[in-house]
């Protein structure tokens, strides 16, 4: 009973925020008669893994795709904080989540790509 509350308490639980935008492009009118209309494209965001449990001071790595866009960078935020903090776990660039040394009042914290 006691290793299993203590497992708990190290353990950091994240969800990760799946972000879909909507982009409306307008298309250019041509010289000609007649200019077209591209309808709106749906960039999504999958991030992958969808959650995981990562241990105080321990590292996760995470994956972003991003469909419909020619840019696929992603920026990544802990909690809404772009590349988080000590407080609720870091994230880099490359999608390398350390979380923090002390859990975080809730337990729980949103890994979130944006594209």
């Amino acid at each position: 009973m006691i290793s299993g509350f203590l497992r708990r308490r190290n353990s950091l639980t994240l969800f990760l925020g799946l972000l879909t935008f909507s982009v409306l492009l307008q298309a250019c009118a041509s010289s000609g008669s007649g200019g077209g209309h591209n309808p709106p494209l749906v960039i999504t965001v999958i991030v992958s893994p969808a959650s995981a449990t990562v241990q105080t001071g321990a590292t996760q790595t995470f994956s972003a795709t991003v469909s419909n866009a020619a840019n696929t960078g992603v920026i990544w935020q802990v909690n809404g904080v772009t590349g988080g903090d000590a407080a609720h776990g870091t994230i880099s660039a490359g999608g390398m989540f350390t979380a923090p040394a002390v859990l975080p009042n809730p337990v729980t914290v949103t890994v979130t790509a944006i594209s």
